[in-house]
């Protein structure tokens, strides 16, 4: 039997809630391998180490010295400088120069508004972070209409990016919620969005201005649960935007789907990558992704590859107009809407239904736990080589190599089980039939000299 070896990420991702409270030098000679360095080499291998240190201390203070700070005892009246810090984020922004890092003290920090500067005009951002070690809380909304701006390691109750904003990172921040309101490049980078009861996280557009060039990157979002029955609260809701990629993420403890595609005030969202990602779902629903007709939608640019799900997929009946909706590579339970002029969907595997595609497959999903959220491949599993066409993601979620083998494996993540086989129990009794333990089916006769001695089917790992 071969087990799949980790590709590096957790098998538990489930994450605690918020809890938010208020000269250079050549030797001549090398030495014999193992002898004591001599005294002289002693004496520069010691001067070394110190002008090392010297270095990173004289760059930290350097840091620190050029740095704005902000503290929750600080004033707007002051300069933000380390001695008389800042009390308000916005503050801070607007004295900060280009590239410039606004260190942040630890603390509970109320309700902030970042506010547009419209001096900000070059590419480099000011970054705002916790100084070393410490914990910022922000216990309220964090609004955010500026420029060039990145924010990082903040825990925050729920964070808005509005319609002026522009050019916005949220590294390894974690929040209850975020909504992205007609904003122009914002990435969502890392850390966590969630537990959330009733508030949904939005992409969507500002009157009729749609979002643009949103990425949500290797983030996990979760616990999204509605204290009413027939809520179609998601884990992530999109109603406008044009271009929006979500990859390498994790979705989970939904109430009606994962991600929920919807008209808003602007067009219908268009331009959308969703790749590499792995939804366990529903509370109450039972789709992953789910490009929905409440208000009319028409659907283009959609590009869903390489996700792992124990939900479905769906586009819903009602759509009046499809076009260019590829779906490739993913493992999921069935596919609503997938026969539909506009859509393709190939390479695909189907735990239910028929196939949409010729190089789709109906068979297990392969997954080793989807229960407990374990997303990789038994050996044998249907998706392993199954495919993909040419432009395919050249990593998977973990960062593994796609692909391992002769072709790349449909779902997140990518195996290093070769083909069949099956799993079976070492102390069956001789004569008795025996289940095969992979899901594959392949059940067989014990058979041996002994009744505790079975035939086993075993796997090379292909790296």
């Amino acid at each position: 039997m071969r087990a799949r070896t980790s590709g590096g990420a957790d098998s538990d991702r489930r994450l605690a809630p918020i809890q938010l409270l208020p000269g250079s030098y050549e030797e001549p000679m090398a030495p014999d391998v193992g002898a004591a360095p001599t005294p002289g080499k002693r004496r520069i291998l010691l001067a070394a180490l110190l002008s090392t240190f010297a270095f990173a201390v004289l760059a930290g203070s350097a840091e620190a010295a050029s740095s704005l700070y902000v503290s929750t005892r600080g004033s707007d009246r002051s300069a933000c400088t380390r001695l008389k810090p800042c009390r308000t984020f916005d503050r801070a922004y607007r004295l900060a120069r280009p590239g410039q890092t606004v260190l942040l003290r630890p603390g509970v920090y109320r309700s902030q508004v970042i506010r547009l500067d419209r001096r900000k005009k070059s590419l480099r951002d000011v970054v705002f972070r916790p100084v070393t070690g410490a914990r910022v809380v922000v216990v309220g909304r964090l609004d955010v209409r500026a420029r060039h701006l990145e924010l990082r390691r903040l825990r925050v109750s729920g964070w808005r990016a509005l319609s002026t904003a522009s050019d916005l990172t949220f590294r390894s921040v974690a929040t209850g919620y975020f909504r992205i309101h007609g904003a122009n490049g914002v990435r969502v980078l890392g850390g966590s969005v969630g537990p959330s009861t009733d508030v949904p996280s939005l992409v969507t557009a500002s009157g009729t201005r749609a979002a643009r060039s949103v990425t949500v990157d290797g983030t996990t979002i979760h616990g999204y649960h509605a204290s009413a029955q027939g809520s179609r609260l998601s884990c992530l809701t999109v109603t406008g935007v044009s271009g929006l990629t979500i990859r390498k993420s994790h979705l989970y403890d939904c109430e009606f789907a994962g991600l929920l595609f919807e008209k808003g005030g602007a067009a219908s969202p268009t331009n959308v990558t969703v790749e590499n990602s792995e939804i366990e779902c529903c509370r109450s629903g039972s789709y992953a992704v789910y490009l929905d007709d409440q208000s009319g939608a028409s659907w283009r640019g959609f590009l869903v590859r390489h996700n792992s799900t124990n939900a479905a997929f769906g586009i819903d009946p009602a759509s009046t107009t499809l076009a260019d909706l590829r779906f490739y590579s993913n493992i999921a339970t069935s596919f609503t809407g997938c026969a539909r002029t506009g859509v393709t969907a190939d390479y695909n595997v189907w735990e239910n239904g028929t196939e949409c595609g010729t190089a789709d497959v109906v068979a297990p999903s392969g997954f080793v736990d989807q229960e407990e959220q374990n997303f990789e491949l038994l050996p044998g599993a249907a998706a392993i080589d199954l495919g993909a066409p040419p432009g395919y993601p050249t990593s998977d979620i973990t960062g593994e190599t796609r692909p391992l083998g002769g072709a790349p494996d449909a779902g997140a993540r990518e195996s290093r089980a070769t083909g069949l086989v099956a799993a079976y129990g070492f102390n069956d009794p001789v004569g008795l039939s025996i289940r095969d333990a992979s899901g594959l089916g392949n059940n067989g006769l014990a058979a041996g000299a002994s009744p505790t001695t079975v035939t086993i089917w075993f796997a090379i790992s292909r790296v």
